[in-house]
């Protein structure tokens, strides 16, 4: 049986827990434009960003054993990080991917990963994953995961952009508000 804290079903990717020593590369990609194309306002600008980002993350390992993974190669090169994260009674899916690192499957199969630990964990919490509808990308992943578009709306942190809301299964109104009510920190 593999161990909770370090996945490692793929060839060439190893997901595993965050550490403090993921820092740098953290604050690389997530400093870069170009991660952020979808969502300029959200880039990390300091280190202090990033470093209370990744204090949360781990913090949720702590907890829920469970959480954001940092995804590398076998042979430790970055790649991104993404997973799911518990959001008040249910799963937030996210996953961000080196801006050289994109088109090659790697959003995918984490994305994939996070559905199957999800479900493994806790089953019964629907998992949902949020991206502004101009990320074509990010939705045809939704699809090949047979989730569903539970809410169209607009993200207000986002300059208003139309905005998708997916769910692993149908969910209820009153789930939705909870989720989106949830803080997270990015």
């Amino acid at each position: 049986m593999r161990s909770k804290r370090n996945l490692h079903p793929g060839k060439k990717v190893v997901l595993k827990a965050p550490t403090m020593a993921d820092l740098e590369d953290l604050h690389r990609m997530y400093a870069d434009p170009r991660t952020w194309w979808n969502r300029p306002n959200h880039r990390h600008l300091n280190m202090d960003h990033t470093r209370i980002m990744l204090e949360s993350w781990i913090e949720d390992w702590k907890r829920d054993d469970i959480g954001y993974w940092v995804m590398r190669e076998r042979n430790g090169a970055f790649v991104g990080a993404g997973g799911i994260r518990r959001r008040a009674t249910m799963w937030n899916m996210s996953y961000s991917i080196m801006p050289g690192q994109w088109h090659r499957g790697y959003a995918t199969y984490v994305a994939r990963c996070a559905t199957l630990a999800a479900r493994r964990f806790d089953g019964t919490a629907p998992i949902f994953l949020t991206t502004l509808a101009k990320n074509l990308a990010a939705c045809l992943i939704a699809d090949k995961l047979d989730f569903v578009v539970v809410r169209n709306d607009f993200d207000l942190l986002a300059d208003a952009e139309p905005r998708r809301i997916y769910a692993d299964r149908p969910v209820y109104d009153e789930e939705i508000r909870t989720y989106l009510d949830s803080k997270e920190i990015e």
